[in-house]
């Protein structure tokens, strides 16, 4: 999946440096699975980013939570798996329907975030 958003990607002229993952299960309790913030601050030591300016873009809460723990901004798409996740998002996160709107959102050239209802 990451080589084929990597290739639409480079086409567009957007080309991506470096891809980190974890590789351990959750029970591992390993200092770089999300929400844990270790992944993007090793990217922004290594890169010189500054993560007050910069986006997490997920699926999952955890993303989420994963920018906040790092000082960085998160927003949350319901493609993917995020249809599955709603009833656990917190009311402040911008919620996205797709990639683009989330995009659009970071560019400011959104109308607004997408409006879920929130279960629970």
């Amino acid at each position: 999946m990451n080589r084929r958003v990597l290739e639409i990607l480079e086409r567009n002229g957007i080309r991506i440096t470096e891809v980190y993952y974890c590789p351990h299960n959750r029970e591992d309790g390993c200092e770089c699975i999300k929400p844990k913030p270790y992944f993007l601050r090793e990217a922004a030591g290594r890169y010189g980013i500054d993560l007050s300016r910069s986006y997490v873009i997920g699926d999952h809460p955890h993303d989420v939570e994963f920018a906040e723990n790092a000082g960085a901004k998160g927003i949350y798409v319901l493609t993917g798996h995020g249809g599955k996740h709603t009833a656990e998002l917190k009311a402040e996160w911008p919620v996205a329907g797709n990639l683009l709107e989330a995009v659009e959102i970071i560019c400011g050239t959104s109308e607004s975030a997408v409006s879920t209802p929130r279960e629970g």
